[in-house]
């Protein structure tokens, strides 16, 4: 999904199959459910690694960074379903139901579940009726809700990890601040050459690719602040020109700084 919308659409869905990861911003002002149907995958979100396997249900709520990670088998189908705020606001106590941070249901055994998120894909694609969606979409937040519990899926099992979720807790802490690739791996007593290779190959993104997304993401949520402006706003994020902080903000959320607080404005 290239786009930090659905291109003016309220709900989508999307099939992948075969070894393909997603090509998307890492994060979006939308509600994502990831079901993986067959095989299996690694996914960072914020600041954990979990693991997928068949019949897991990931959600992630809006503004959640993330990215899928291969694993040794790379072939698997998902089916990702894409759910504007403005689309749960037509579903009276939608709100209520939905996690408040990334969260995985395992959907083993239960079959009821498992076939609504097919009926939601099958209508997206083929009638896509507003309502029969709205139906579909309530019922599923309903039966997730009705779990006697919402199992997080444990780590992958392995320092490195553990150790790049310590980095990783450690620039969402001091994003704010001049900080590079060579002052983090000095802070960790690290090489920066193999903190940046473990950091790649444990989340997905490279070390600064991070950082800024992450610089963005907060930027963001400062940007419904009518009281700082955009110059206030970029530094308090880490970064030192304005322009520069422009330029990758509408690279990765598709608009510039003041258009996307107009749009907070009027939603």
């Amino acid at each position: 999904m290239e786009t930090a919308s659905l291109s003016n659409q309220l709900f989508a869905t999307e099939i992948h199959s075969g070894d393909s990861l997603s090509n998307d911003r890492h994060f979006h002002p939308i509600y994502e459910f990831y079901y993986l149907c067959s095989g299996d995958i690694a996914y960072f979100t914020d600041d954990r690694i979990i693991t997928l396997t068949a019949g897991d249900l990931l959600v992630l709520p809006p503004h959640t960074l993330h990215k899928s990670i291969p694993l040794e088998n790379p072939i698997r189908k998902r089916i990702l379903l894409y759910v504007d705020t403005r689309f749960l606001q037509e579903l009276p106590g939608a709100y209520s139901l939905l996690p408040k941070t990334s969260v995985v249901y395992h959907l083993q055994g239960r079959e009821q579940i498992s076939q609504l998120i097919y009926s939601l894909s099958h209508e997206y694609e083929t009638q896509g009726n507003a309502m029969m969606l709205k139906c579909l979409f309530g019922e599923l937040l309903v039966r997730l809700s009705r779990q006697a519990t919402i199992d997080v899926a444990p780590p992958i099992p392995h320092v490195t990890s553990d150790r790049i979720l310590e980095v990783v807790a450690y620039l969402n802490e001091q994003y704010a601040q001049d900080i590079s690739l060579s002052k983090t791996a000095e802070h960790f007593y690290m090489n920066p050459s193999y903190l940046s290779r473990l950091f790649k190959e444990n989340t997905g993104f490279t070390f600064s690719e991070y950082l800024n997304k992450y610089r963005i993401k907060k930027a963001a949520e400062l940007l419904s602040d009518k009281s700082k402006n955009v110059t206030q706003i970029a530094l308090s994020v880490g970064f030192n020109s304005t322009n520069h902080f422009c330029k990758i903000f509408k690279k990765m959320i598709g608009t510039s700084p003041l258009t996307y607080r107009r749009k907070l404005q009027a939603d």
